[in-house]
């Protein structure tokens, strides 16, 4: 439809089924995985993000150029979640770092 082709199309809602073209961008692979939804082992809601039973503590990371960057601890999972956004909207641009 553009006349342009590229190698990886995002879908901006996260669902592959949905091939409409407002929900399709040009992305590039490491935008396209962090555009990724929760991993099914999540059990805090939010990407990124874990908690620490033996400190009481959420901790935060993320993946970037195939290796993961630790964030650190906090006292919420709202706060480490935060500390997620800051690093994906750096690393992966604005439309990138819904982090849900």
């Amino acid at each position: 439809m553009t006349g342009e082709w590229t190698d990886v199309v995002d879908h901006i809602n996260r669902n592959p089924s949905d091939d409409r073209w407002i929900n399709l961008r040009k992305a590039t692979y490491r935008q396209n995985q962090g555009n990724r939804k929760l991993n099914k082992n999540n059990t805090c809601g939010f990407k990124g993000v874990w908690y620490m039973k033996k400190d009481r503590k959420y901790g935060a990371n993320i993946g970037i150029g195939g290796k993961v960057k630790y964030l650190g601890r906090f006292d919420t999972a709202e706060d480490a979640h935060q500390a997620y956004l800051i690093e994906a909207k750096k690393h992966f641009g604005e439309l990138f770092a819904s982090g849900v």
